[in-house]
């Protein structure tokens, strides 16, 4: 913990629409927690005000969020895959789009690995095997 009486939070997807919420929320309640965010832009990270206590990084990149992670003591994941269209739809023919992820982008895959890098960052810090 970051002070005895604050609880340190990590909110990921803290650029989206939830994630500010909850973002805004814990540093309102700054008597209690110690709030950081996590985005994936620079743009985003300038949107929710731009603080030292939001990380860039990309959840499926482990070392770009180990800073991020490190010390905390709750975690928040607000992040979400998104779907992109794939090529070859054409609106002048009418039918419906079809939308998937890109390899490695499934919204299982990104929950999964973050999972992973927490354990491995909690369990290095703490001497744990």
């Amino acid at each position: 913990m970051a002070e005895s009486n604050k609880s340190t939070v990590l909110v990921t997807g803290a650029g989206g629409r939830t994630g500010q919420i909850v973002y805004k929320k814990l540093k309102e309640r700054s008597d209690q927690y110690t709030a950081r965010g996590l985005v994936r832009t620079q743009e985003s990270k300038e949107k929710i005000g731009g603080a030292d206590d939001v990380w860039i990084g990309d959840i499926r990149d482990e070392e770009s969020i180990v800073p991020a992670i490190q010390g905390i003591d709750a975690l928040i994941i607000l992040t979400s895959a998104v779907p992109k269209m794939k090529p070859g739809f054409d609106l002048a023919k009418g039918g419906r789009p079809e939308f998937g992820f890109d390899d490695g982008a499934y919204p299982e895959q990104n929950f999964e690995k973050l999972y992973e890098t927490q354990i491995e960052v909690e369990t290095s810090q703490s001497n744990i095997e």
